[in-house]
């Protein structure tokens, strides 16, 4: 009789995995570095070396048939992994973290909702990314350069319309309406309305258009402070626009992006209103050479200014590397990171890093 029920339970088990193996698939991604920061404006940074785990990915699809699927990723990641965002305490000690779990993403896909289109609902990736990081290829190197500065959230909640204009038409169209508030819940009435137009060629070429826009309400993030002792109200409106060009070769890959996003603030003060309008502009170029299979060589360069009102607070960065690929879903990644800043007196970082990326 044991026998007998130890034999169903195995057969039971075997065919709901084949089920699972036939409309359900599990995947992520692991990288990190071994770093050494070679210059750091902080001596308590400077010098250090570590290994370190950035970033975890786990991710599981579902499709139901070819109407209906559904994605859940978590991530967990270490902040303070990366060493420009090292914090160090008052008594001079560094701050050390573990890496946190997190929902990343949890949506339903709905396709031909209208023709040609597929919906999104839920925790949804946003969208100026996929397109650049596509052709980039070396996320686990460095973030793109809207989300390496926080512009734009990678993930935020609510829906977004995707398709294109024509039968296997090379022009399409995304729509996006989501809370503006990332990974949080909702805390205020403001939402994000976005859109983007991707084009690519036959010969892979793209180029993709990005704008949105929020109206904020209540108490604007890093809004000018008031006078002591006085009570305050502020209301502000982002506005972003950028746009990505890049070309996707079997042996190389090239890209360019441009943007510029404008915060308009109101801002009350025993009854009279100031406007400022502070705006943050940049421009981030890579290419990436691949002269062998599994052999690639890139580089990366950025210039950003959070604000154009203020005077030395822009930074450069620059990125350089080798990719090496023993296996398909397996890359290691020595590259030299340095970043230099506008701010006089202040010193460059330069981190030297073997970076390392699996997949499964």
């Amino acid at each position: 009789m044991r026998k007998l029920h130890s034999t169903l339970c195995l057969l039971l088990l075997a065919g709901s995995t084949q089920l699972m193996a036939q409309t359900s698939e599990i995947g992520g991604q692991v990288f990190g570095d071994y770093f050494y920061v070679s210059q750091h404006a902080d001596s308590i940074i400077d010098g250090l070396a570590a290994f370190s785990i950035r970033r975890v990915y786990f991710t599981f699809d579902r499709k139901w048939n070819d109407k209906y699927s559904l994605r859940v990723r978590f991530e967990a990641n270490d902040a303070l992994g990366e060493p420009i965002n090292y914090r160090v305490e008052s008594n001079g000690t560094r701050v050390s973290n573990r890496l946190d779990a997190f929902m990343k993403n949890v949506f339903l896909t709905i396709n031909n909702v209208i023709w040609r289109s597929k919906l999104q609902l839920g925790l949804i990736p946003t969208l100026p990314y996929a397109v650049e990081e596509n052709i980039w290829e070396l996320r686990s190197v460095e973030k793109t350069i809207l989300d390496l500065n926080g512009l734009v959230p990678t993930a935020d909640f609510g829906a977004s319309l995707e398709g294109a204009f024509r039968e296997r038409g090379r022009l399409r169209y995304q729509l996006m309406a989501v809370n503006g508030n990332g990974l949080r819940n909702e805390s205020d009435n403001s939402k994000r309305l976005s859109t983007s137009l991707l084009y690519n060629t036959s010969n892979g070429f793209m180029i993709a258009s990005y704008g949105d826009y929020q109206f904020r309400d209540g108490e604007v993030a890093n809004a000018i402070r008031a006078l002591p002792n006085t009570p305050a109200r502020a209301t502000g409106e982002l506005y972003t626009l950028a746009v990505f060009a890049g070309l996707k070769r079997s042996d190389f890959r090239v890209g360019l992006r441009l943007l510029q996003q404008t915060t308009v603030r109101q801002q009350m003060v025993n009854g009279v209103v100031s406007t400022f309008e502070p705006r943050a502009r940049g421009i981030s170029g890579f290419a990436v050479i691949q002269p062998a299979p599994r052999l690639g060589v890139f580089g990366r360069f950025d210039w950003f200014d959070p604000n154009e009102d203020l005077q030395n607070d822009g930074y450069s960065l620059f990125i350089a590397g080798l990719d090496f690929s023993p296996f398909e879903t397996i890359h290691f990644m020595p590259n030299l990171w340095s970043q230099n800043y506008q701010a006089a007196g202040r010193a460059s970082t330069t981190v030297l890093r073997m970076t390392f990326e699996f997949k499964y």
